[in-house]
């Protein structure tokens, strides 16, 4: 009896922690089409050539950015008091930070 509740707890476990690397996972690209929109419009920001329109898509799609680093950052921290580490080990181990990838 009690081999089968260590079991159930490390399955759910293992599914949390699945959920949390989902939820990270998920937060940390934009979808391929709103990347380039994105890229595109920053550009004309910096050249300072952006329409009315433009500058009023550019601050949605950084709202949309910032909401998806707090999910991201939230199931990090999450995950690094499940696991009892530090949240930059977890980072580490999971490659975030090191990469020019995210937004």
């Amino acid at each position: 009896m009690m081999q089968a509740k260590n079991n159930q707890t490390k399955t759910t476990d293992m599914t949390e922690e699945a959920i949390y690397l989902a939820k990270i996972e998920k937060n940390s690209r934009l979808p391929l089409q709103k990347q380039r929109r994105l890229n595109l419009l920053r550009g004309k920001f910096h050249a300072e050539t952006l329409t009315h329109s433009e500058e009023i898509e550019l601050q949605n799609l950084w709202q949309s950015v910032e909401q998806m680093n707090a999910k991201r950052l939230e199931a990090l921290v999450e995950l690094s008091q499940k696991r009892g580490i530090e949240l930059r080990t977890l980072m580490d181990e999971l490659g975030i930070g090191k990469s020019d990838e995210v937004f």
